[in-house]
């Protein structure tokens, strides 16, 4: 793929609400592109949470398997093994991240986004 294009839906979900813990988050993703093999996304952490410094990325729903890399400060880049070779457009596909930190305020946080 060398389109890039805005997710349709990116939902991210904590494994606990403790504040400043190390935690696992789960991103739900669904484009408005099919994707394939190899295809890599970014994803950058909102600046009061504080991203993996090495990651462990785990495949869910749609996904054989998941690399992740830490490009930089508060990002990952994640590179996708999609379940059959492929991913149709508008269909979600799930992994985990772990070695995130939770905020260490209740303020709600900034967005996630995507490159």
């Amino acid at each position: 793929m060398t389109t890039s294009a805005a997710l349709t839906s990116m939902t991210v979900s904590k494994g606990s609400n403790v504040n400043g813990a190390t935690n696992v988050y789960t991103f739900t993703v669904t484009s408005p592109l099919p994707h394939y093999d190899t295809d890599k996304l970014i994803f950058t952490f909102p600046d009061d949470v504080v991203g993996p410094v090495s990651t462990t990325c785990t495949a869910s729903t749609g996904l054989d398997a998941v690399a992740c890399t830490v490009p930089a400060t508060n990002k990952i880049q994640a590179i996708f093994t999609f379940t059959g070779g492929e991913i149709a457009a508008a269909t979600a596909f799930v992994f985990t991240v772990s070695g995130v930190v939770n905020p260490h305020s209740t303020e709600t946080t900034d967005t996630f986004d995507n490159v």
